[in-house]
């Protein structure tokens, strides 16, 4: 059977990319606005991640979690999973820091190679830019037993179980969050696992009701079209406009389509391009954490030796070490990890997806 679906590896490869190139061009050059393209996926790109992290777990545990022991199973996974990176990440950090002079408190590093400040403290800075979403996600994986077992056992129940995700997701972005106000001044609200929680589940729900629906080329013009609203919805100013009122609501239905139709594509590449984008997708949680330490080890060498980057020599640079250092950490440290999960666990679901 074949063991992934290629067209959401290609969304995910994609997505990390757009993710890396949105940090490194705003530290370079400025913040970027709602109106650019990069500038709508650096918030939406995390939020395609969170409806393809429900997906894949739809698509790979659905038929798996049936108890406590296998819901157990799940979780070492997942935890085999994101928690070797995690600790590769912070500690990579927290000694670049302490060269420098710097400390970080126990306690947040505690938090942050548990990854339980998804759980306890969401609103707090992380050590590794982009780590709250992963803090998000391991509350999303503790729910996902439960949801997937609603599912299974009347497809219903699962969806109000979305149902009132969505009602999450209305009262944070129409009450908790102030469309006066900067996203940036409110980034701890946002981040609350809750505002995002409706993404995940959205993608659980894609897997139950459409599962069935075959990969036609109608599907195509679907994404294509949510594809071009979603850079050409005329919206402008701060972030905050995408992430309350009428721009989340939109926005986030764009999200979803844009993942269904990955998901339902009705073609494969087995080119170059296909197979270079496929490699990219098994590596994207390496490319997603460790831009943020690829581009800080080469600000540190451009100061010691005085030498000034152009910012398009800077973002060039940053994209291909980080795709080489996730090759290297994923090959040499991640999988060592992902098998001992397996061997841990003794069920294997049927194929994996993530």
């Amino acid at each position: 059977m074949k063991n992934r679906i290629d067209s959401l590896d290609w969304l995910r490869g994609l997505l990390a990319v757009s993710i890396l190139l949105y940090h490194i061009i705003s530290w370079e050059t400025g913040k970027l606005g709602s109106s650019s393209f990069l500038g709508k996926l650096g918030v939406y790109g995390v939020s395609m991640f969170f409806v393809l992290s429900g997906l894949s777990m739809a698509l790979v545990y659905s038929h798996y979690i049936k108890d406590v022991r296998t819901s157990v199973f799940f979780f070492i996974r997942r935890i085999v999973r994101i928690w070797p990176l995690m600790w590769f990440a912070v500690f990579s950090s927290v000694f670049i820091a302490f060269l420098a002079g710097n400390r970080y408190p126990i306690s947040k590093i505690v938090l942050n190679i548990t990854t339980l400040f998804g759980f306890v403290n969401h609103s707090a800075s992380t050590i590794n830019t982009g780590a709250w979403s992963i803090g998000n996600e391991m509350v999303y994986y503790s729910l996902t037993p439960f949801i997937l077992i609603l599912y299974n056992w009347r497809k219903w129940c699962g969806n109000i179980v979305l149902l009132a995700s969505v009602v999450l997701a209305v009262y944070f972005s129409g009450y908790a969050m102030d469309s006066s106000s900067s996203l940036g001044a409110q980034w701890g609200i946002y981040k609350n696992p809750f505002n995002n929680f409706f993404l995940y589940c959205a993608g659980i729900a894609l897997y139950y009701n459409f599962s069935e629906v075959k990969k036609e080329l109608w599907v195509m013009y679907i994404l294509a079209t949510a594809l071009s609203l979603f850079i050409f919805y005329p919206i402008s100013g701060d972030q905050i406009f995408m992430v309350t009122g009428v721009g989340r609501v939109v926005f986030s239905v764009l999200s979803v389509i844009i993942v269904y139709g990955f998901y339902k594509m009705p073609f494969e590449f087995n080119n170059v391009l296909g197979k270079a984008l496929s490699h990219l997708g098994t590596i994207t949680y390496g490319v997603y954490l460790l831009h943020p330490l690829v581009y800080g080890v080469l600000l540190v060498i451009s100061k010691r030796f005085r030498v000034i980057l152009h910012p398009a020599v800077m973002v060039f640079a940053v994209l291909a070490l980080t795709i080489i250092l996730a090759l290297i950490v994923y090959h040499l440290y991640e999988l060592k990890f992902i098998q001992i999960g397996k061997r841990l666990t003794q069920r294997t679901p049927q194929f994996e997806n993530r």
